[in-house]
C-alpha cells in the first residue's frame, strides 16, 4: 500500500500509520480495490478532520465509483 501524503490536506503528523494516503486518484484506486476483495461497504475516518478533507472524499468516492463501473 502506498503511503504518500497530500500536502494540501495533511495538517500534522498525527494520522494513523495504516492510513491510506496519496492523491485523490491513488486513494480512489485503493478504495475501489476493496471491491476486488468482496468488500462492498467502507467506513472512512478522515485525517485531518477538516471541511477540505470532506470535499476531497467526495472526489475520491467519484473516482472509486468510476473505476468500479469500468
Amino acid at each position: 500500500r502506498r503511503r504518500a501524503r497530500d500536502p494540501h490536506l495533511v495538517a500534522d503528523d498525527d494520522r494513523p500509520a495504516e492510513a491510506i494516503g496519496g492523491s485523490a486518484e491513488d486513494i480512489g484506486e485503493a478504495l475501489a480495490g476493496y471491491a476486488d476483495l468482496g468488500i462492498s461497504h467502507l467506513i472512512v475516518h478522515l485525517w485531518p478532520r477538516t471541511p477540505e478533507a470532506v470535499e476531497q472524499l467526495g472526489a475520491v468516492a467519484a473516482i472509486a465509483r468510476e473505476r468500479l463501473s469500468a
